[in-house]
């Protein structure tokens, strides 16, 4: 029994690979600039799930998810709009192979962690970690932006008199997510404390 937990422990931490692929394509999507908001907590969530198996890996799917919102469709548009202008200016010639870099990494790491998600249905999810603390201060740091976008989506209404469907669709979403990463992070914490 005791072999089986700890063969269980050891496979609940994502190989190096995966989180090298996590970090690079964070780190890639600096191009994108300030829409890249998702490339922190894909980065930090790599780097603490060994000791912060379960609340670290969700972050990184998070962070993830956040950043292929804006890398996906934007870097693809934006590789196949300055393919087809490519050496006529010099601005593609240089930042170009940043874009297509960035978009390709962040693909595959899509790839990468839904093929690992697939794998890990066995894992267990309730493995508390050293670093946990640090899951929950970035769930405090997404929450406050969440509330931060919704007041400037109200604020815009407010000024406009009228917002698309869209402006007001996109900050749900985003805090249906934020939202399903506080949630469960609650449970992970009370089902860890009831464990122990």
């Amino acid at each position: 029994m005791l072999i089986d937990q700890e063969a269980n422990l050891s496979t609940s931490v994502l190989s190096a690979k995966l989180r090298w692929l996590a970090v690079l394509a964070g780190c890639s999507s600096a191009v994108f600039g300030l829409m890249a908001f998702g490339s922190p907590f894909l980065i930090l969530g790599a780097v603490i799930q060994p000791r912060a198996r379960t609340s670290g890996r969700w972050l990184m799917w998070l962070g993830s998810l956040l950043l292929s919102l804006v890398v996906v469709p934007f870097g693809t548009a934006i590789v196949f709009e300055n393919a087809r202008h490519l050496g006529r200016d010099n601005w593609s010639v240089g930042i170009f192979p940043l874009f297509v870099l960035s978009t390709i990494l962040v693909c595959w790491l899509d790839v990468a962690i839904v093929m690992e998600g697939l794998r890990s249905k066995r894992n267990p999810w309730v493995v508390p970690g050293s670093l946990d603390w640090l899951a929950w201060l970035a769930a405090m740091v997404l929450s406050a932006w969440s509330v931060w976008a919704e007041l400037e989506t109200v604020r815009a209404y407010r000024r406009l008199g009228s917002l698309r469907l869209d402006l007001i669709l996109t900050p749900l979403g985003l805090d249906a997510l934020v939202l399903w990463f506080d949630v469960a992070l609650i449970i992970h914490a009370v089902k860890s404390r009831r464990k122990a």
